[in-house]
């Protein structure tokens, strides 16, 4: 069937198969309503089926929550790393278990472009492929506020400081494994940032440069990633 929209569209149905389609936003429901014992209602739910291993644990609300965050924080890095963009990244569309959820809009860098926008109506780029890391803690925030009536701020916060060290570490653990690199060094954000760079500065190929320089061999001089730059003097520099 056509589907109208800015244009006209063919209309499929889907059907969508997770462990689980809890969100952000059905606790904002009832936040918003007014209704701060459904929120807890809720939270129990989610911990009986998802968390059980919480369920009797006088503090299992500030645990669930800590391990919401943690799960975010590591979905998020995944994204980052093979250049996944959401495109709708509303607080109904964040998953309690930190899966990809609702993901219409979609896209994959080509290009390496750090802003790049795969949703055509997002004119502001809120939801901006270099924005993914902000708006998910932003998201998390506003779950930790419909919380707030029944777990201690101070709790929330707690857990809220923990996810950009948590992003920053899974994000860290799987460019290494891109880039090839054996062991953590102190210089592997400067050698990545300086690799982004000269991607952004080219608009190379995000996917096909990893899978290039995948083919360089271990102690070799030179890399066939070298022929994807026309600034081989500074691909030189950086390699």
């Amino acid at each position: 069937s056509p589907v109208y929209r800015e244009t006209v569209e063919p209309g499929a149905m889907l059907m969508r198969v997770a462990p689980s389609h809890l969100r952000f936003g059905h606790f904002e429901h009832f936040y918003y309503r007014r209704e701060p014992e459904k929120v807890r209602q809720l939270a129990d739910f989610a911990i009986r089926h998802y968390w059980s291993h919480l369920e009797d644990d006088e503090d299992k609300y500030r645990l669930w929550f800590s391990d919401v965050v943690a799960r975010t924080a590591s979905l998020i890095a995944q994204w980052q790393t093979v250049g996944f963009a959401h495109g709708v990244m509303n607080t109904d569309n964040m998953s309690l278990l930190g899966l990809t959820l609702d993901y219409g809009p979609f896209g994959f860098l080509d290009d390496y472009e750090p802003g790049f926008i795969c949703n055509h109506s997002d004119h502001q780029g809120r939801y901006s492929f270099d924005n993914q890391p902000a708006v998910a803690l932003w998201n998390l925030q506003r779950l930790a506020q419909t919380l707030s009536p029944f777990v201690a701020v101070d709790a929330l916060n707690e857990a809220l400081d923990s996810y950009q060290q948590v992003l920053l570490t899974h994000y860290g653990q799987r460019m290494r494994h891109k880039l090839g690199f054996m062991t953590e060094q102190k210089e592997d954000n400067t050698l990545l940032n300086e690799l982004f760079r000269l991607m952004a500065r080219e608009r190379s190929d995000y996917t096909r440069t990893f899978r290039m320089l995948s083919l360089t061999e271990q102690h070799s001089a030179a890399s066939p990633l070298r022929d994807e730059f026309i600034d081989r003097a500074a691909f030189d520099d950086w390699f």
